[in-house]
């Protein structure tokens, strides 16, 4: 729980499209999401309405070969519409697409 804390206490959530023809390409949207205050009981709140799920997922690997092997890649998931619940406070903020950062 101490780790999930950390992790999520201060998020920045980057909208982003991607499109895998004719290249593989990303475009990221101009305004982030910022979450601070994450707390467990917000968490096992959303849990509970259904807005955070489980999403059960594998991952094969050599398929074709003599012997391939199953990963698991479970995940928690939460629509973006629903990500202010896990927080104290959350603000959409414009980001300057040309700014340098470093």
């Amino acid at each position: 729980m101490d780790h999930w804390k950390r992790k999520h206490a201060h998020a920045v959530y980057v909208p982003c499209q991607g499109h895998k023809v004719p290249d593989r390409t990303y475009r990221y949207a101009d305004q982030v999401l910022l979450g601070e205050g994450a707390q467990f009981r917000r968490f096992l709140q959303a849990l509970s309405n259904g807005s955070v799920y489980y999403d059960p997922g594998i991952k094969l690997e050599a398929a074709s070969s003599q012997q391939p092997k199953v990963k698991l890649r479970s995940q928690i998931r939460i629509g973006s519409t629903d990500l202010p619940a896990l927080y104290q406070s959350t603000e959409l903020v414009s980001v300057n697409r040309h700014h340098a950062v470093g």
